[in-house]
């Protein structure tokens, strides 16, 4: 069963990508956290360098504090196939967590998004914890980092909706939260196997129709980690 938040969900074409208008679809009930798997350490570099992400890393935004969910997305329910099924034989660019739909590569990258694609089936229902010291922020976004728990991710979009200032609870939420452009989600990031070729879901929660999630892909040059143009859903709401 998946859960949609009820918002208006639309399709918009941008530049040869497919934006959806509305929220992510999770599943209703996750799987338990598990440790990041070993073959994944790594990451942390990439979700440094994803935070922060979309509109939230102009200027004018607030960068005092960086609010994460403390476990990475399950991309695909437990009880689903990781690889979609396509009865009419043609992609569902709407199933954004999946990027067997929502990610086309180039023609030259393509034997490296099937590798990548064969590491995201083994791992598509991971629900991976998240460490708080495994950060390493880039100026000029050096800030702490916070993993919000289930309950703690409420109150901060409870923080982002409350309508009466003079509200005791609201009052101290919007001060716990204060300097925090949003709340930022991940997945496990998905190589290539010779680890060259990295994709990883991220995106931003800002409170109300304020919000962006997208598929991102780099290319690793001369030791570097460098981002590279893969045609992505794109999810806005």
């Amino acid at each position: 069963m998946l859960k949609i938040t009820p918002v208006l969900i639309g399709l918009i074409a941008v530049s040869s990508q497919i934006v959806t208008v509305g929220a992510q679809t999770v599943a209703a009930t996750p799987s338990p956290a598990i440790p990041m798997p070993p073959d994944k350490i790594d990451t942390y570099q990439f979700y440094s360098r994803l935070i922060p992400v979309g509109e939230s890393a102009n200027e004018g935004w607030p960068h005092g504090q960086f609010l994460v969910e403390d476990t990475t997305v399950q991309m695909v329910p437990s009880d689903k196939p990781c690889i979609p099924d396509h009865p009419n034989g043609k992609r569902d660019y709407t199933n954004m967590l999946n990027p067997h739909d929502a990610v086309t590569p180039p023609d030259g990258d393509r034997e490296d998004y099937n590798e990548i694609l064969a590491d995201f089936d083994k791992h598509c229902h991971d629900r991976a914890q998240l460490d708080p010291s495994a950060w390493a922020l880039s100026a000029p976004f050096r800030a702490p980092i916070h993993l919000l728990n289930k309950d703690q991710q409420g109150e901060f979009q409870r923080s982002r909706f409350g309508s009466n200032p003079n509200d005791p609870e609201n009052k101290v939420l919007t001060e716990k939260y204060k300097g925090a452009p949003g709340l930022y989600t991940f997945s496990e990031v998905y190589f290539n196997a010779r680890h060259t070729v990295a994709l990883v879901y991220a995106g931003v929660w800002c409170g109300g129709l304020c919000g962006q999630w997208r598929w991102n892909t780099f290319r690793l040059i001369e030791g570097q980690w460098k981002p590279i143009r893969w045609n992505s859903t794109v999810t806005m709401s």
